[in-house]
């Protein structure tokens, strides 16, 4: 089996990846409050995983690399391969002179310290040609029969990007390049299984997936993908999950951006007439579980809102318990997928949208 687990970190993406061989896998993490151990910690160490077949960071926001240092530090050598988003090496020192510019704030300093430990890392791995590079196209290590490649970022978007950098590096107050372009997109296939881990790739990384997916006649149907940029409309392309979703079984993960109002309704509206089933994390304390659920509480209401509203039975003198909002599916060559939640019954923010 192979397992998907997608941490409910407020605004953020935190994933582990368990793969059939016995392998594990992080792919960006974000910590909730730090110093605190980020929930990914946590759970692995609670799964007494000793070592990890890779580390990934698809793209350098906070919201996705601030519990990355504690991974790191915490299995050192044990980790055998970071994947990083890439950027050529003539132009890392100009990105980090960029970042340590910007960093004008407590708070945007001690990010610029969770990504230059991060970079840290990244250079001892590198001295061991143990770092993986990310951009379309890249093939990855396969893991107990689980395919993995990368689809996005379209080397175009990285030359522009780059090209930012150069010209910025001297006027770091002037830089205004978007760094979800850099967003990696991976893929893994298992079997009939498909995973896709969409970052916060933009409408036009997925443009571009669309349209090299095509020329090349593959497919994109997939049976589980982590929705991009927490399901902004800034990251959704219908033509893509037209055909990521042509064969009428995917799951959509959605890692909510609460504070933003995401994930947006008219991304919800689309995937839903498509017939994607969907899942949200959400903050914990908005998540209350009871044993006895008058379900006709819930008539009337759109499941669409369901995703959205904070649903609770105020009549009920059943017992509260809060619900962590993590999501966690396995998958199976033969394409089935399962999913389960901390508490099992009814969680109105978790049940998929029929």
């Amino acid at each position: 089996m192979l397992g998907v687990h997608v941490f409910n970190v407020g605004h953020g993406d935190s994933i582990v990846l368990e793969l059939p061989d016995g392998s594990w896998g992080v792919v960006d993490c974000k910590c909730e409050s730090p110093p605190k151990e980020p929930s990914v910690l946590r759970f692995l160490r609670a799964k007494n995983v000793q070592r990890l077949a890779f580390v990934c960071l698809t793209h350098p926001h906070s919201d996705h690399f601030s519990g990355l240092p504690q991974i790191l530090d915490h299995y050192g050598e044990n980790v055998e391969e970071i994947w990083c988003f890439r950027i050529d090496s003539k132009h890392w020192s100009n990105f980090l002179t960029i970042q340590r510019n910007a960093a004008t704030t407590s708070s945007k300093r001690r990010q610029f310290d969770e990504l230059h430990s991060v970079f840290v890392h990244l250079r001892q791995k590198l001295r061991d040609n143990r770092v993986q590079l990310l951009d379309a196209n890249h093939r990855l290590p396969s893991y107990g029969g689980v395919e993995i490649d990368c689809l996005a970022p379209h080397p175009k978007e990285l030359s522009n990007y780059q090209t930012s950098l150069a010209r910025l590096a001297e006027r770091p107050s002037q830089y205004r390049a978007d760094e979800n372009r850099l967003s990696a997109v991976l893929r893994l296939r298992y079997g009939r299984s498909t995973v896709l881990l969409g970052s916060d790739a933009t409408t036009d990384s997925w443009i571009d997936i669309s349209r090299n997916s095509a020329k090349r006649g593959e497919s994109l149907t997939s049976n589980l993908v982590k929705v991009s940029h927490h399901g902004s409309n800034r990251g959704f392309f219908r033509g893509a999950w037209e055909q990521i979703a042509e064969k009428g079984f995917t799951n959509g993960a959605f890692s909510a951006g609460v504070q933003y109002d995401l994930p947006h309704r008219a991304v919800i509206s689309a995937l839903r007439e498509l017939g994607v089933k969907l899942h949200c994390t959400n903050y914990a304390p908005s998540c209350l579980k009871t044993d006895l659920l008058d379900l006709s509480k819930f008539d009337g209401i759109s499941e669409s809102d369901k995703l959205q509203l904070v649903m609770l039975d105020q009549s009920s003198n059943a017992k509260q318990r809060v619900c962590d909002g993590d999501l966690h599916f396995q998958l199976d060559v033969s394409g089935e997928v399962s999913y389960a939640h901390e508490y099992q019954g009814l969680c109105p923010f978790h049940l998929p949208v029929a």
